[in-house]
């Protein structure tokens, strides 16, 4: 999965505080967000609250991320969860002035030369590990994607807007319906709009769902 990066005009009004477009972003990139945040407390066997914590404390943090590269960001996030897990980025900094733990050692730059203009590596980078966080942000191509774009293309603009925030969030409708200018009936009336919308077309949807050759894989 790849990050829905601002253009360098819009990552320096993010710097300076811009609410529209740090909530458009984060909101475009909350799924990203989310498995970052969930895999680097997961891959460290750390309790599950703390990576709802660091989702919220990227919004946050949004001013301060890097949006260079997928990668850049990817790296930025797992710097706000580094700073929950340590109870802060005042707390993490004084914790590294003093005791040091094998995280700070992962930390540090690799001795390496790079010649190519990439992103320092740091020695944790360069470890093998059974979990490999970028698998997870960045699985193998499947036909998720595609699936996704033929279903959206039966919706309203309204209805877009209501199937994203109920699959890609965990807003609840009553939420998702102030974020929408409507109560939460209006919001489940959005969702029961497309959910009957799919299943008048099922059987066309399952036609152009079988021409990207997704039962043919499957079976």
């Amino acid at each position: 999965m790849q990050a829905i990066l601002p253009t360098p005009a819009e990552a320096d009004k993010i710097k300076h505080g811009d609410k529209n477009l740090i909530d458009d972003f984060y909101l475009q990139n909350y799924e990203l967000i989310s498995q970052v945040a969930k895999s680097y407390f997961r891959n460290r066997q750390i309790d599950k609250c703390y990576s709802e914590d660091a989702i919220n404390e990227v919004y946050l943090y949004f001013g301060k991320l890097k949006f260079a590269s997928n990668s850049a960001f990817v790296r930025s996030i797992k710097d706000v969860c580094v700073y929950v897990r340590f109870g802060g980025e005042r707390s993490f900094h004084q914790f590294r002035q003093g005791d040091t733990e094998i995280l700070t050692i992962l930390d540090e730059p690799a001795i390496r030369e790079h010649n190519h203009g990439g992103e320092v590596e740091t020695i944790g980078d360069l470890i093998e590990a059974p979990f490999d966080i970028l698998e997870q942000v960045e699985p193998k191509k499947t036909y998720t994607d595609e699936i996704y774009k033929i279903a959206r293309s039966y919706m309203s603009p309204r209805q877009k807007e209501a199937f994203k925030y109920f699959y890609y969030t965990d807003l609840t409708a009553r939420e998702i319906g102030a974020k929408m200018g409507v109560n939460i009936n209006g919001a489940q009336s959005l969702k029961n709009g497309y959910i009957r919308k799919l299943k008048s077309v099922a059987e066309e949807f399952r036609n152009k769902i079988v021409k990207l050759g997704y039962y043919a894989e499957a079976n």
